[in-house]
């Protein structure tokens, strides 16, 4: 597994992995809202017992204490990247919480993941891309 880019702050983690030889993960939960995006492998990721088959460019969000794992299926090179922020640092960036109601009113394991179809723009293709 090499790593292109790793920060990691008190309310911040973010890095973009590369991992040749990609095994799975076991199903685990964060305190944070975790934004992972899917940048080349052969992979589903399963959220609360709900599978997301993968391709590039997806989007995938899961709120704190969603549980999640990635699940491999073959020895394709794996890329993502995965920002993890805390609760509190959302709300001070964006105090009105208008970024809130994708995380939060949806059901457990339900409308996780985005397709960049999904999106009239590449704005956020390329904010990933600049990481």
């Amino acid at each position: 597994m090499s790593s292109e880019f790793n920060y990691a702050g008190q309310e911040l983690y973010m890095h973009r992995i590369v991992s040749k030889h990609p095994e799975g993960c076991p199903v685990h939960i964060h305190e944070e809202i975790e934004l992972f995006y899917f940048i080349q492998g052969d992979c589903t990721y399963m959220v609360e017992g709900n599978e997301y088959d993968l391709q590039p460019g997806d989007v995938l969000l899961m709120r704190p204490s969603e549980s999640h794992k990635l699940c491999v299926l073959s020895d394709v090179p794996y890329e993502r990247i995965v920002i993890s922020l805390s609760l509190d640092l959302l709300k001070r960036f964006d105090p009105d919480g208008k970024l809130l109601p994708p995380v939060f009113n949806r059901p457990l394991g339900r409308r996780n993941r985005y397709r960049k179809q999904d999106f009239d723009t590449p704005l956020y293709e390329q904010c990933f891309e600049s990481l």
